[in-house]
């Protein structure tokens, strides 16, 4: 199994940064300081899961209920310092799955073979709160983002594990960018997604967003290059 992208937890997401030490006093509280940190991001999952899973039925958007048949993500958080292996927490319904054909846009890793190819897409895409209120979203025709250089303050782990297949073979081998649907997303498909604040923007307030706030998606893919 390869996973190129460990995208979970980086400062982009949560704005931690641990520095690597090189004494065993520092050593140690490198350590320390990382349980204390997947301690919390567990805690964290823990309790958002009762809030999620109450919005499955209770999410209402202009009157009408958000998720109709929700899937729940099966995919486990693996900690590195603390034995727990909790799941993502992530619920979705494929709302459109357009058939992919030859033509369709491929997950793939970069020329390099060092990291996944990261699409230019032009999506519209609304985010909401649990309490149904809107606080992001693209404009009415859609709007353009490259995952490559991606702003912080709109893109998130809820795009990618969104956008990407679970799984991409390349020259024989597996690699597992674990994202929720089996062929990821392409012209064509819309999806809604409902995801714990570790995977959205963490403990930072952006914009109308608090901290620590579960957000839900609806993404619709206008092109994907």
């Amino acid at each position: 199994m390869k996973n190129l992208v460990k995208l979970l937890f980086a400062g982009l997401i949560l704005g931690t940064t641990v520095v690597a030490c090189n004494d065993k006093d520092d050593n140690g509280k490198y350590i320390e300081e990382n349980i204390k940190y997947e301690k919390a991001i567990d805690s964290t999952l823990r309790a958002e899961d009762t809030k999620i899973r109450a919005a499955l039925t209770n999410l209402q958007i202009d009157g009408e209920q958000f998720f109709k048949n929700p899937t729940e993500d099966s995919v486990k958080v693996h900690f590195n310092y603390i034995d727990n292996t909790p799941k993502r927490g992530i619920y979705y319904e494929v709302l459109n799955a357009p058939t992919h054909t030859e033509d369709s846009y491929k997950y793939r890793l970069n020329d390099m073979g060092n990291d996944y190819h990261r699409p230019k897409v032009e999506v519209k895409y609304t985010a909401y709160l649990l309490d149904g209120k809107k606080v992001q979203g693209s404009d009415d025709k859609g709007t353009e983002y490259f995952f490559n250089n991606p702003n912080r303050d709109v893109w998130n782990n809820v795009w990618f594990y969104s956008f990407y297949p679970y799984k991409i073979q390349s020259n024989g081998r597996d690699y597992f960018p674990q994202g929720l649907t089996e062929k990821g997303l392409i012209e064509g498909s819309k999806i809604r997604v409902i995801a714990p604040s570790p995977f959205a923007f963490g403990g930072r307030k952006v914009g109308d967003i608090p901290a620590n706030s579960p957000l839900a998606y609806e993404f619709e893919v206008i092109s994907i290059k």
